[in-house]
């Protein structure tokens, strides 16, 4: 099986889900993603998805807001200078740009100090503080830095000028010795403990001037939404509030400097999200710091001169424009790098090193090769005997905790869990690579590091419309802690797939003929899926598509994958590991254009299988073949199977009795399955010795105790029924899913994912519909199965290690129900022969007759009690002689008779008689092997 990425399904509580969703009159959908995004009540269901700026909280409401305002405005009073003081990214380029006209609004003597990211670094530095405090400031306020500052603070109190930390990030133990720390994770309120940098920031600015914050001519509101989004911090609470009601401020913006920059980056008059400002907006304003100094960004914030607004956001597009090439230079050394030195068999976590790589955007660099290659990277640039390092890792290792344990090999490091940074000696380079690789190797599994990606909710086809599309904007705006509403669809054919892209980079195509558009950027490699022959599993985001003005709902992938490939293949149990194996050889097979033959016991295992094919493999792809189809058919895919036209072929062993007698081996044809048994006859080994012969199951037998329907509530029950009577006896039980007798594929598999997300009770007719296997399932039969086969086939449906014992619910002579059946859907030769003897006297002429009456006209002819049942069996088996062909509307037969030498029938030869005698002699087996394990 192959090393793709997982695929997890979200869960939540589907009761609770129902419970909001009628309280708030939303969709079941809608109201099970807001579960999934923490929201678990109808008061804060309301305010996440109806909250205005009215709903903002008090400023005042942040501890050492007061004593902050306090001290500013003394500093106004007494016309002392002010220095903010802040970091290069956009958070800390929009808080200075809003603290900064906060203060000259009031009346300040304010400026602001952004450090250099390559001689200072981030946050506070001593010989920045002191530069400050030389040229006469008074007060210094930091923006989105400074919480750890603890020397740094002391050195400018030290120098006479007071501090005010304004900080989001997580504060030490020790907290700077200064005059007032505003920092939404001290101590306050939950709807503000994530604001970001440029948030703490607005609160301030609603503090100072309480009547101008939220006016459309401050821009204020515009700049909090966008450091919020671009700092990456959860979209709920007052980040929800200022994110959303700032992007719809955002394209009509009085701050000439966005406009400047939303006209340069061709967003002018659009509708903006989310992605607008982490993708487009956001690397602009991060460029200048990247490769020069962020004052450029700040200066276009602050910026009140159309012309000069022009040409700083030209200046910022240019910058980012550098900063793509030179991304993809070091990108494309270290991937050079990765092919040339790496053993990614080996190597859990990628170490990488480069001459004069920019620091600039190693970071960004190592979160592509993360993703790439799914697993924690670590990019050193090296000038001299020095490097510095950029850090990033996957949710299953604490890169932080990893440097933390190698760090005697370090100069200095520093970060979280999923990014840190790094100095470091080149003489330490290699010492420190194996130190790593050994405590990755020895505090992680390859299961923790695999990537998952998450889905919300599988939906079906028919449900992509724009109802869905104007449902799910009621969540936006969509960013980290509320992504955009991610779905899966399963068992799709993908038609019309086309690269597109200069390079052929994106992939398109569309779910079956006709349907909706599929895009996926950068993923050329979809085109290689087996299209032809697979069915397909999407995971996307639904989106809304405008081309010359026509807008159309367009599904944007974030990840594809043949249906045979198991969303984790670790739910997969030992049973459905072969299956997956032989139909992954079988695709391979076909695709190099060469059939493949599976061969079932009995017709009945053939049919319980043939719902997991389906779900697998398109139609054209799969071809069935035994005595229940037409005989013009039936011959017609025995010519195809003989040429060895690349198909997937299902038969029965009575078939493959049949064939062999009467064809030659099928051309081409190299790989047979056989389900049972262990090993071929001798035989089928001389018939097929030019294939690989391969059994997919061991004849082994169930563990079945008797006992009574006592459900365990706590574990999901799979209750085994073959008749209508048992299912109206299980009727009014609670949570009661039904798959048994439902021909539909998707709609079974609907229904046991209501089963697998609820639990209760499935009663199941036995038909596979996957692979993964049901976990705290304890397994009932109801009915008694038709052959051991079956009641196997129930077992293998548990997932791997679940104790594998059912408990029979019926009785030893519910077990002639089962032989009745049989014996009527397939008589014996006498009954078969008495019958035909009948219907040779009106061989000539058409028979039209009710089928009570025809039954009745048989059995006197015959002098027994015969049955509808028994008539059906009987003209099943002469059909498939091509004796006669028959139809039944309602009640009524109508049956014509094929001129034969009557002499040369041979009743035994019809392959639905010989698939019938099959069945009937695998029941006696199956009794036998009951009567020996039970005592009734």
């Amino acid at each position: 099986m192959d090393d793709a990425r997982i695929w997890e399904i979200k869960t939540c509580d589907y009761q609770l889900a129902r419970i909001l969703s009628q309280k708030l009159g939303l969709s079941p959908l809608m109201a099970e993603l807001l579960l999934q995004r923490g929201i678990d009540t109808c008061e804060e269901a309301h305010y996440f998805l109806n909250a205005g700026l009215d709903d903002l909280q008090s400023p005042f409401r942040l501890t050492g807001m007061e004593p902050a305002l306090a001290r500013i405005r003394q500093a106004i009073e007494q016309g002392e200078r002010i220095a903010i003081y802040g970091d290069y990214d956009v958070d800390g380029i929009c808080s200075m740009a809003m603290l900064k006209q906060a203060l000259e609004r009031l009346g300040a003597i304010a400026e602001y100090y952004v450090p250099d990211r390559f001689r200072e670094g981030y946050g506070l530095n001593r010989p920045a503080v002191e530069k400050i405090a030389g040229q006469g400031f008074k007060l210094l306020i930091t923006v989105d830095c400074g919480i750890t500052s603890v020397s740094e603070a002391q050195t400018a109190h030290n120098l006479g000028m007071d501090v005010i930390i304004s900080d989001h990030h997580t504060p030490a133990a020790q907290l700077p010795p200064a005059l007032a720390v505003i920092n939404p994770k001290l101590d306050n309120p939950k709807e503000l403990e994530d604001l970001c940098g440029a948030g703490v920031v607005f609160k301030l600015c609603q503090a100072l001037c309480p009547d101008w914050a939220l006016d459309k001519d401050s821009g204020w509101l515009e700049l909090a939404a966008l450091a919020t989004v671009a700092d990456v911090v959860p979209l709920k609470g007052e980040n929800r509030i200022l994110v959303k009601y700032g992007l719809l401020r955002l394209p009509g913006t009085v701050n000439d400097g966005l406009q400047a920059l939303l006209k340069e980056s061709g967003l002018t008059g659009k509708k903006l999200s989310s992605w607008h400002v982490g993708f487009v907006l956001a690397p602009r304003l991060n460029s200048a710091g990247r490769l020069q100094s962020a004052r450029s960004s700040v200066e276009l914030l602050l910026n009140q001169n159309a012309e000069q607004a022009r040409e700083l956001a030209v200046l910022l597009c240019s910058l980012n424009n550098e900063r793509k090439i030179i991304e993809e230079t070091v990108h494309k050394e270290a991937l050079q790098q990765v092919e040339r030195e790496v053993n990614l068999d080996e190597n859990p976590v990628l170490v990488l090193g480069g001459e004069g790589w920019h620091q600039g955007v190693t970071g960004i660099v190592a979160s592509r090769l993360c993703e790439k290659y799914r697993r924690p990277v670590i990019m050193i640039s090296w000038e001299g005997e020095q490097g510095r390092g950029s850090c990033r890792s996957l949710p299953g290792l604490n890169i932080y905790r990893a440097l933390s344990a190698c760090s005697s090999h370090l100069l200095q490091f520093g970060g979280h869990q999923a990014a840190a940074g790094l100095g470091i000696n080149r003489a330490s380079f290699d010492s420190f690579r194996q130190a790593l690789e050994r405590w990755v190797k020895d505090n992680t599994s390859r299961e923790e590091l695999t990537a998952r990606t998450l889905a919300d909710a599988e939906l079906d086809p028919d449900e992509i419309n724009d109802s869905l599309l104007q449902e799910l904007e009621k969540l936006e705006p969509f960013g980290e802690g509320n992504p955009s509403p991610r779905f899966v669809i399963r068992g799709v054919e993908v038609d019309a797939a086309v690269l597109l892209g200069r390079q052929n980079e994106h992939f398109r195509a569309r779910l079956g003929p006709g349907g909706v558009d599929i895009i996926a950027f950068n993923r050329s490699d979809l085109i290689k899926h087996p299209l032809d022959t697979c069915l397909q599993d999407i995971l996307f985001e639904p989106e809304k598509n405008e081309f010359r003005g026509i807008k159309r709902v367009q599904l944007k992938l974030s990840d594809m994958k043949s249906s045979c490939w198991p969303d984790d293949k670790g739910a997969v149990n030992e049973y459905g590991r072969g299956l997956l194996k032989a139909i992954h050889k079988s695709i391979a097979e076909v695709y190099a254009g060469r059939p493949v033959l599976f061969i079932f016991p009995t017709y009945r295992s053939l049919v319980k299988h043939k719902p997991m094919f389906l779900s697998f493999l398109r139609r054209a792809a799969l071809k069935e073949v035994h005595g229940h189809i037409n005989r013009r058919e039936r011959r017609n895919l025995m010519n195809e199977l003989a040429q060895g036209r690349n198909r997937l072929f299902l038969v029965t062993t009575a078939f493959d009795h049949y064939y062999r007698r009467n064809c030659r081996p099928p051309e081409k044809l190299s790989c047979v399955f056989t389900f049972y048994p262990d090993q071929p006859t001798r035989e089928m080994q001389e018939y097929y010795k030019d294939c690989n012969i391969i059994s997919l199951q061991k004849d082994s037998k169930p563990r079945i105790v008797t006992g009574k329907a006592d459900f365990d509530p706590a574990r999901r029950v799979f209750l085994y029924a073959n008749r209508n009577t048992t299912l109206q006896a299980f009727a009014d039980r609670d949570r009661l899913n039904v798959e048994a007798g439902i021909n539909d594929i998707r709609q079974r598999k609907a229904i046991r994912r209501c089963f697998m997300q609820s639990g209760g009770i499935l009663i199941s007719d036995g038909a596979h519909t996957g692979v993964a296997g049901l976990d705290d399932t304890d397994v009932f039969f109801a009915d008694a199965p038709y052959s051991l086969y079956e009641a196997q086939m129930v077992m293998n449906q548990l997932a791997a290690g679940e104790d594998r014992e059912a408990t029979i619910l019926f009785a030893r002579h519910d077990l002639q129900f089962n032989r009745r059946y049989l014996e009527r859907r397939y008589p014996g030769i006498e009954l078969l022969k008495g019958a035909w003897s009948y219907f040779k006297t009106r061989q000539y002429r058409p028979l039209t007759a009710g089928i009570d009456q025809l039954s009745s006209a048989v059995g006197a002819y015959l002098q027994k009690d015969f049955k509808p049942a028994d008539l059906m069996g009987v003209l099943d088996s002469i059909a498939d002689l091509g004796l006669c062909d028959f139809t039944k509307k309602g009640s009524i037969m109508a049956i014509k008779f094929v001129k034969s030498d009557n002499s040369a029938v041979n009743l035994r030869n019809s392959l639905y008689y010989l698939e019938g005698q099959v069945e009937k002699k695998e029941f006696s087996r199956w009794e036998r092997e009951l009567n020996n394990m039970l005592s009734w």
